[in-house]
């Protein structure tokens, strides 16, 4: 009778679970959706923010006055969208990763997550909805602008090493440090700071600089597919983490990259803050991969 009871209990148990984790599991795809149809949002608005931020700069006078106004509505748009973009990935990242846990187990986080996901949802289709009279107004012209701008080579920035790499076009301000060995480019607006460090290695390797990363930190590393130009480069591996700061001041994203040789390497690594500006963490890895590039470039 006892073994019964036993069994009938477990039999309980197991059922309990598979609903529970497929009741997870049918929260995925939609969250998914809504993810993709976010990033599509984001990249939109992230077109429209660049094309203004370089018309911004050939600007003087009211004209430069009307379009800086802009530019602030279009930011506050992108910090919004960004938020939710990002949020979404982290409850379909959370989501996808307990696909097999008791939803009892998980259910506190996954309201905290999709509390956060809904919110940030309010905001920015709210925000989207309060800048379409300025990116109708915005696109023609900078449609225009972009056929009628004439064909000028970026000017390259010179670090102390006497390597070189255009800095991207944004609308803060740019500063420059390094050693014969390694080069710094720092940036800050308003809003936002963020900086790119290469450093090359004659000793060791790749995988040694990734253990002493791993040792640094008590963080999570997610491992990221590189970009194709990196790839190109020999990029041996490529990862995030999110820092956490003390006191509640909002987090920092690290993304290291790096590159082996024959003897030694070279390692690149851009720090966003916040963490959440996925505007400005791709610009600072099309950064990362142009100083891994002058790195590892032949010496003149």
């Amino acid at each position: 009778m006892l073994r019964r009871t036993i069994c009938a209990a477990v039999l309980v148990a197991s059922a309990t679970a598979a609903y529970a984790d497929k009741k997870l599991q049918d929260l995925t795809p939609g969250l998914t959706k809504e993810a993709a149809a976010c990033a599509v949002e984001l990249r939109g608005l992230t077109k429209v923010l660049t094309g203004t931020t370089d018309l911004a700069a050939t600007l003087t006078g009211a004209d430069k006055e009307d379009i800086d106004k802009d530019l602030a509505t279009l930011n506050g748009a992108n910090t919004q969208v960004t938020g939710w973009c990002t949020e979404l990935d982290g409850i379909v990242a959370f989501l996808t990763t307990n696909a097999d846990a008791p939803y009892k187990s998980v259910s506190k986080e996954l309201d905290e997550r999709y509390r956060k996901v809904a919110n940030f949802r309010k905001a920015a289709k709210k925000a989207l909805t309060d800048i379409e009279p300025v990116t109708r107004k915005l696109i023609p012209r900078l449609k225009k602008t972009t056929t009628a701008a004439p064909d000028e080579k970026p000017t390259a920035t010179v670090f102390p090493s006497k390597r070189a790499v255009v800095l991207p076009r944004l609308t803060g301000q740019w500063s420059v440090s390094g050693s014969t060995t390694s080069d710094t480019a720092t940036y800050t607006d308003k809003t936002n700071t963020a900086s790119a460090t290469s450093r090359a290695f004659d000793t060791g390797s790749c995988e040694k600089e990734r253990a002493a990363l791993a040792d640094k930190t008590d963080d999570a590393i997610a491992d990221l597919e590189p970009p194709a130009t990196a790839k190109n480069l020999g990029v041996s591996w490529s990862v995030r983490l999110t820092t956490r700061s003390p006191g509640g001041a909002p987090a920092h994203s690290l993304l290291v990259m790096c590159v082996g040789k024959k003897t030694g390497g070279v390692v690149v690594t851009g720090d966003i803050l916040p963490a959440t500006n996925k505007v400005l963490a791709a610009e600072i890895t099309k950064l990362m991969v142009d100083m891994l590039a002058v790195q590892l470039a032949p010496k003149q």
